[in-house]
């Protein structure tokens, strides 16, 4: 049985809902989800009241993205070479295809 984007999101809202206080005890620094796809995740994050906003490689990602989310910021760009707004960053989020499928996600939060 493949798994939906539904279930896919209601399994990723459950991880981040049990560990929303701890991101949001971080700060006000906005936190840039790397890989962000069609959005869902960083809006995810912005209910949570973590703020937030996408990178991802697909110019046709972020056009989705903005316009299934226009509150959020959403940049074209490379994870291994990022070229964003020069600012203090809560934490980096990131999410490749190998890694959604094996529930792995790799977190770089500042101290």
């Amino acid at each position: 049985m493949t798994e939906t984007s539904e279930d896919f999101l209601r399994a990723t809202r459950g991880s981040y809902d049990a560990i929303a206080g701890d991101y949001a005890a971080g700060g006000e620094a906005p936190v840039a989800d790397l890989g962000n796809g069609p959005g869902g995740v960083t809006a995810l994050r912005h209910e949570l009241g973590v703020p937030a906003f996408g990178v991802d490689l697909s110019p046709g990602m972020v056009a989705l993205a903005r316009e299934t989310h226009p509150q959020l910021r959403f940049h074209t760009g490379s994870m291994t070479c990022l070229d964003i707004p020069s600012e203090p960053l809560g934490g980096i989020p990131a999410t490749t295809g190998e890694e959604v499928r094996a529930r792995a996600f790799v977190l770089v939060r500042r101290p």
